[in-house]
């Protein structure tokens, strides 16, 4: 017998992301047609519920890292998306917190600056370690298991492309501030 079923998506990233879940949920036996719909974080999964059950569906979905269940809850829905919504801001003001002194600090007293300013800040390098480590490790952190999931399920998505460049940034400048080499933080 036929069923069609909403579900909602949670931890998607990109659309990429949407390609992987439908991809996923086209694999699992009995499954005849999945859409998954980045921007609204639904899947509409039409399948054989003579072959498969929907806590399959919910569980091929999970097992690729992302979060599932039944869309029938508008109430509990609400309640995750603002959850969502609440981490999101936290992490944003965290990153304006640690970012702006940064931007600062790199714009108006590094060596490579003292034309605007004429004064170089003592020690400017370690300030700046100081303040792009908990951007890079704690903000940053999402990313990083983003693209965990993403090449363990065989792809590469936004995430490994933000993870890896900030991830060089961020190692090539450790000799740097150590004053091991010479060179630009990043």
């Amino acid at each position: 017998m036929e069923k069609t079923i909403t579900l909602s998506i949670g931890g998607m990233h990109c659309a990429s992301c949407s390609a992987i879940i439908t991809k996923t949920l086209m694999k699992v036996g009995g499954v005849e047609k999945a859409d998954v719909n980045y921007s609204t974080e639904k899947a509409s999964v039409t399948f054989d519920s003579a072959t498969v059950k929907e806590e399959a569906l919910i569980q091929a979905i999970v097992a690729r890292g992302y979060s599932a269940s039944l869309a029938k809850d508008a109430q509990a829905e609400e309640a995750r998306k603002q959850a969502e919504l609440l981490y999101i801001k936290k992490m944003f003001l965290t990153s304006v917190f640690f970012s702006l002194p940064a931007f600062i600090i790199g714009l108006l007293f590094m060596k490579e600056a003292m034309l605007f300013t004429g004064f170089e800040l003592p020690y400017a390098p370690y300030y700046l370690f100081a303040l792009s480590t908990p951007v890079q490790f704690y903000v940053g952190w999402q990313y990083y298991v983003g693209a965990f999931k993403s090449l363990r399920n065989g792809s590469a998505n936004m995430d490994v492309l933000v993870s890896l460049g900030s991830s060089a940034a961020f190692l090539y400048s450790i000799p740097i501030t150590l004053g091991l080499f010479s060179g630009h933080v990043y």
